[in-house]
């Protein structure tokens, strides 16, 4: 703490603020590193990444131009129930896949929300 006189007073300034240094509080750097370290743990728990997954369907509609395509499918485990959803494909993923094809694929969630099938071939 730094006291200054002035006029026969004596005025108090607390470090940190306005009047004195500024210094580090130990218990507010402790506070920091907790909150870092609390979030890098739930980002690990998370995966810190993108979910992905297997999955197997039935094709029910192709747009290869439009790099899309829907599929009837069961469970993708960790990724999302069974539906029919559309999925975003690279073009030529999809060339020579009809509808009405059964697929294996494996799909990931590179944003909340989007899916994108990276492979696909005929089920077994």
């Amino acid at each position: 703490m730094r006291t200054e006189r002035g006029q026969g007073t004596e005025t108090r300034a607390r470090a940190g603020t306005a009047g004195g240094p500024r210094r580090s509080r130990p218990r507010a750097r402790a506070a920091v590193a907790a909150a870092w370290a609390l979030a890098a743990l739930a980002a690990a728990a998370c995966g810190g990444g993108a979910a992905h997954g297997r999955g197997e369907g039935v094709v029910k509609e192709v747009r290869g131009a439009e790099g899309r395509i829907v599929i009837d499918h069961g469970d993708i485990p960790g990724v999302m129930r069974g539906m029919t959803m559309e999925f975003e494909v690279d073009p030529g993923l999809v060339a020579g896949v009809d509808p009405g094809d059964r697929v294996e694929f494996y799909v990931e969630e590179p944003a909340p929300g989007r899916y994108r099938v990276t492979q696909l071939t005929e089920a077994r």
